[in-house]
């Protein structure tokens, strides 16, 4: 601290006696210098003044070399470095002054019952040398008085929550209530008891253990404040709890029959009173029945298994159906070519087809393409455009080939059936490898079903096998 402000304080008379020497100066170059950098520009005045004269130059050629310019000069900047170090040495040293050592002669102790602070201070030993010296100061402790008056009112925040609503010390039934902390946290309790069957070291009160006449015990709290404790107790006397006046009815009926057990062991039966103080009673076995709840939810299981399993046939029926569409596409493509190839229009081979399967389907059963035939040669019959019902025919099936068919006789309607035969046995090639494919794939479906009861039956082989085996190794 003390040479930041004796560097500051040099720097200070070093700028004041540039400015005055500028301010006298006769010289018009060197009056061009402003004030606050005439230190910097002195400073290489005299720089080039003691170069000169070691190399035998005059003084005027060294004061016209350094003012020539001023404000490209290098004085320019060496005054305002010269602040620059004037201003942190100031600033420096007032924060130094504010911040750094000062002499103590006492220092203040915490408040009683906080913790002992830590302090090092700095002393200069016989030789001269500063030495760091560590002291733990204790907080101030409370004097006699003090604590009297502190475990007093510690004793009165106890006795204020000790106790349950509407019970005192001499008639306890409900749990009592130990605090930790009473005295605005001055003051640590712990809590003992005379007789934990009957309160427990958390306050809780086992009044069920109690004799009629009240059972005699006593809690005691150890109160503990900067250091100093204190014990204080209190005498309780701990009661059965009260019986509601259902309680007192249904003790009464359980003596009443226990009464009249004792008094007919020598009789095949024991018969059950009637009525009880005027009452008619009515026994009944206390059996265990299933909750109303779990019938709600069986039933709303039910319902939605019920569901599944109708969408689940909805599926598996238009599965089929898909599947027989599928199988009978080749016979239906089989059947058009052969008719077309016979000089039979496109409408005739379709009413053909249609009245061959007409006449079977009571051998062969319902066959859902050939019916949506039929359904489409009605709707011809009844003034449908041809080409358009076919077009319907396939967007009915919802199956990519009897659209692509329908697509094919709709077109030769419009544009007349040259080449329709060829398209057709194309298309019948083409469907007859679906179906192949179609086969291949089902029979894979149908052995991945069966992999699960492979499974199973292997599992009860294995059982088999390993069971008596186990069983002989325990014997």
């Amino acid at each position: 601290m003390k040479v930041c402000f004796a560097m500051a304080a040099g720097l200070a008379v070093l700028q004041i006696l540039s400015a005055v020497w500028s301010f006298f100066r006769r010289s018009k170059r060197f009056r061009r210098v402003p004030w606050y950098l005439a230190g910097g520009y002195l400073a290489v005045a005299l720089i080039t003044w003691l170069k000169g004269q070691k190399d035998g130059r005059k003084a005027e050629a060294v004061e016209h070399s350094a003012y020539d310019t001023p404000a490209d000069s290098t004085g320019k900047w060496l005054g305002l470095a010269s602040w620059a170090v004037l201003a942190v040495c100031v600033l420096g040293g007032v924060y130094l002054s504010q911040n750094g050592p000062e002499q103590v002669t006492a220092v203040d102790r915490g408040e009683a019952g906080a913790e002992s602070q830590s302090y090092t201070w700095l002393v200069e030993d016989e030789n001269g040398e500063t030495v760091a010296v560590e002291v733990q100061v204790a907080a101030r402790e409370y004097t006699a008085d003090e604590l009297a008056e502190i475990f007093e009112k510690a004793r009165t925040d106890i006795e204020a929550v000790l106790f349950a609503d509407g019970e005192t010390a001499e008639c306890v039934r409900h749990n009592l209530t130990f605090p930790r902390q009473v005295a605005d946290g001055l003051v640590t309790l712990t809590w003992t008891t005379g007789d934990i069957r009957l309160i427990s070291y958390e306050g809780i009160v086992h009044a069920d253990k109690a004799d009629e006449e009240g059972s005699l015990t006593w809690v005691r709290a150890e109160m503990v404040c900067g250091g100093n404790s204190a014990d204080t107790m209190w005498y309780v006397c701990v009661y059965p709890p009260e019986e509601t006046e259902e309680e007192a009815w249904t003790a009464g009926l359980r003596s009443s029959l226990e009464e009249a057990e004792r008094n007919s062991r020598t009789e095949g039966q024991f018969i059950l009173p009637t009525e009880y103080l005027g009452k008619e009673l009515t026994f009944e076995t206390n059996k265990e029945t299933v909750p109303a709840e779990a019938f709600l939810l069986m039933a709303l299981a039910a319902g939605v298994l019920v569901y599944r399993s109708q969408e689940r046939q909805e599926e598996e029926r238009k599965k089929a159906i898909r599947y027989q569409m599928e199988a009978d596409f080749p016979e239906i493509l089989m059947k058009e070519t052969v008719l077309l190839g016979a000089g039979l229009t496109v409408y005739g081979a379709w009413e053909r087809i249609v009245q061959g399967y007409l006449k079977n389907r009571k051998d062969r059963g319902i066959r859902h393409a050939y019916e949506e035939m039929a359904r489409t040669l009605t709707r011809i019959e009844n003034g449908v455009p041809e080409g358009e019902a076919y077009l319907e025919y396939g967007r009915r099936t919802g199956l990519h080939s009897y659209r692509k068919m329908g697509s094919l006789l709709e077109q030769s309607v419009r544009t007349g059936s040259k080449g329709l035969a060829k398209q057709l046995e194309e298309e019948t090639r083409e469907a007859m490898d679906g179906q192949r494919t179609a086969a291949r794939r089902r029979g894979e479906e149908a052995g991945t079903k069966l992999m699960a009861p492979m499974f199973l039956m292997l599992f009860v082989v294995v059982l088999l096998a390993v069971v008596p085996a186990m069983q002989e190794m325990k014997l």
